[in-house]
């Protein structure tokens, strides 16, 4: 009897150690600074609304995990063989075949499923909902990085083109048209939304909004490549001061060298004959 006592306990700290340990490992793992693509860490309304869900279904998971753990240590501690024993005297009733049994662990989980599925469909619903005043970005994927084309006054034509970083005010809806140029890209910034893939012939609808300015990462989550572990991109949220000043530079024609400045002249020149293969000022 001391002997199953002894391994009933030492089973149950295991399990409380085991809980112990994830749980302060997911603590240290939420920091945006030393793990950048963190989904546990959410910094906007539609990566809360995830969040929220995943917290629901683990809680719900673990209470499950708990029931079945006990179980399993009171059948261990019930049901252990001893040197005592003898064949044929005080064995456990067998339930194989109890129709009532059956069919109660068959009808719960698929009530458990059913309840979960009620939340996980009212979040998918919920990653469409958009303000009034989103700001529309086109997102193309191309081989090896992301182009973000701004129509600021949403009347098609595009305003700002920036390469893979999208700038956006704080607090603001941002409704991004996801595309590809060439293969299957996928757009991921963990801290804002979940991840949408760009598929080339598609455009595929996707929500960001920040809480505060900072800089968030994101990856190309599908193999796209040689170069897909660089094909990487960025979320520079800004105050709404900050955004309105971004705005008038990146929209504002830029001042040309004075003719009489030999130096600047000569520099513009050379930028036009072999920069502008990659970079262009518009």
């Amino acid at each position: 009897m001391r002997n199953k006592r002894n391994a009933t306990i030492a089973l149950v700290l295991g399990v409380v150690a085991c809980l112990v340990g994830g749980w302060l490992l997911l603590r240290g793992a939420t920091s945006l600074e030393t793990f950048p693509l963190n989904t546990l860490n959410p910094q906007g309304r539609k990566a809360d609304e995830i969040f929220d869900l995943v917290i629901m279904v683990f809680v719900i998971a673990g209470i499950i995990f708990v029931i079945v753990e006990v179980g399993v240590l009171w059948m261990i501690n019930r049901f252990r063989r001893s040197p005592d024993d003898v064949d044929g005297v005080d064995e456990p009733v067998q339930v194989h075949g109890n129709t009532g049994l059956e069919i109660g662990w068959t009808i719960v989980p698929a009530l458990i499923l059913a309840f979960l599925a009620v939340f996980n469909a009212n979040t998918i619903l919920k990653m469409d909902d958009v303000s009034d005043n989103a700001i529309d970005v086109t997102v193309v994927g191309q081989q090896w990085w992301w182009e973000f084309r701004y129509d600021l006054d949403s009347d098609g034509a595009v305003d700002i083109i920036t390469a893979s970083q999208l700038v956006m005010p704080e607090d603001t809806d941002v409704e991004l048209s996801i595309q590809s140029r060439d293969v299957i890209h996928s757009f991921w910034i963990p801290a804002l939304n979940g991840k949408k893939d760009a598929v080339p012939g598609r455009t595929q609808p996707l929500v960001l909004q920040a809480y505060e300015p900072g800089i968030y990462q994101g990856q190309c989550t599908e193999f796209c490549g040689l170069s897909h572990g660089v094909m990487r991109m960025q979320v520079k949220v800004l105050t709404d001061s900050d955004w309105e000043e971004w705005k008038s530079i990146m929209t504002t024609v830029p001042d040309q060298p004075d003719p009489s400045d030999t130096d600047a002249v000569e520099g513009q020149k050379l930028f036009v004959q072999q920069c502008t293969g990659c970079h262009q000022v518009d």
